[in-house]
């Protein structure tokens, strides 16, 4: 709730400004810090309910292929959810971050877009929120979870999608007992999509 209310009123504010330093502002000092701050208040032990666990390489690799082969049943979702809202409202109108032009921007997108929500947004939601639910069980936590990091994203026309792709990374968190799994997952999925748009871009101005 307390990183709902930050993203609402003060993270807004920031991407206004200047887009890739309010994306950093919103990552690494309004969503990282609320469950860090509440662990160690609580004096939880950081390692055991993050589950910062070793995966070995093996898993990286079939998790990697997994989320490959994922993404176009996440779009799938996006677009079916974009159709819905398309008859319901008469428009609808899709964010995206500015995409790369160069390598410079492209080596940036991938460490904004990439990297550190992989981190910052795993840490709140697969390392805290769902390791909390699992007190009703794991398929509980996972959905759970998946639902409100849907929601904390803010876009209606990529809920399904989102949600999606939030429940597959909580069930590979919890299948490998290691929030890295989360974030290879989170990693891979964003980087795709930022790697796609540049390389379209290039194909265009080639054309």
């Amino acid at each position: 709730s307390i990183v709902m209310v930050l993203l609402l009123f003060v993270a807004s504010r920031a991407q206004r400004h200047e887009e890739y330093s309010g994306l950093l502002i919103t990552e690494y000092l309004l969503i990282l810090p609320p469950p860090l701050i509440m662990l160690y208040l609580f004096r939880f032990d950081v390692k055991k309910v993050l589950r910062l666990n070793k995966i070995d390489f093996l898993n990286v690799v079939l998790i990697f292929f997994i989320t490959v082969f994922s993404i176009p049943l996440v779009s799938m979702l996006n677009l079916v959810n974009l159709v819905v809202l398309e008859k319901i409202f008469g428009r609808v109108v899709v964010s995206q971050p500015s995409p790369a032009v160069n390598w410079y921007t492209l080596l940036l997108s991938i460490f904004i877009v990439g990297i550190t929500p992989a981190i910052c947004e795993e840490i709140l939601f697969r390392g805290t929120i769902q390791r909390s639910f699992e007190r009703y069980g794991a398929v509980k936590s996972i959905l759970i979870t998946a639902f409100l990091f849907g929601l904390f994203h803010m876009d209606f026309q990529k809920l399904l999608g989102t949600f999606l792709l939030g429940a597959l990374i909580g069930f590979i968190v919890y299948r490998t007992d290691s929030l890295y799994g989360g974030m290879v997952v989170h990693f891979t999925n964003n980087t795709a999509a930022v790697v796609l748009t540049y390389l379209l871009i290039k194909l265009n101005d080639f054309i």
